[in-house]
């Protein structure tokens, strides 16, 4: 969430009031982000019939909240659908997106780091990660810059974890939710001990 340029939040326009929802998702996604971003609302299956909610709550809703337009779309139909995109387009601050690596250094980068984790690597810090990169890919050069821009790109997905101190990657950031879960269950087994004592 640390990238986001926008947010769309669709929803159901045959909902009688779906602004509770909308609500909470646009608190979600401003705590989760660490820096502000455009806003799109937009109501979907507008081929169904009417809307629920008046056009007014909708644009205090919009305004309240900050959402840089409002549209009515279906994707059946494919209705709105041209100016949803075009919106999308101008609402995204192009100049501001990092992009320093090229498609085929993404490539390679990227495979190398798989095989470090398939090859048992949990934590680097990113100075070890470049070190161990550059020994392997003794054909390729690459700057920090890159290495970092690719490591930004896997980390959406979950494929790394950019740790906050320290300048550590964790290679296999699934051991997260095992220890998390080993914890709570330790957790859960000395409360019932407890409770039968």
């Amino acid at each position: 969430m640390d990238e986001t340029q926008l947010a769309v939040l669709v929803f159901n326009p045959q909902q009688e009031n779906p602004f509770e929802g909308l609500g909470q998702w646009d608190s979600d996604l401003e705590k989760a982000s660490r820096r502000a971003f455009n806003k799109l609302l937009v109501a979907g299956r507008c081929d169904r019939g009417s809307l629920m909610v008046s056009k007014q709550s909708i644009e205090e809703f919009q305004t309240e909240r900050g959402f840089s337009a409002y549209l009515e779309t279906s994707a059946q139909t494919g209705a709105g659908c041209d100016d949803l995109r075009q919106v999308i387009i101008e609402n995204i601050d192009w100049d501001s997106i990092r992009w320093t690596a090229t498609t085929q250094t993404f490539k390679t980068l990227k495979e190398e780091i798989i095989k470090l984790r398939d090859e048992g690597k949990v934590l680097l810090r990113m100075v070890e990660l470049k070190q161990q990169l550059e020994l392997r890919l003794t054909d390729e050069t690459f700057t920090m810059e890159e290495l970092r821009a690719v490591v930004g790109l896997l980390s959406g997905p979950g494929l790394v974890w950019k740790l906050e101190f320290g300048d550590f990657m964790l290679l296999q950031p699934e051991r997260i939710n095992a220890y998390s879960s080993a914890l709570i269950r330790k957790g859960a087994s000395s409360v019932e001990l407890g409770a039968h004592a």
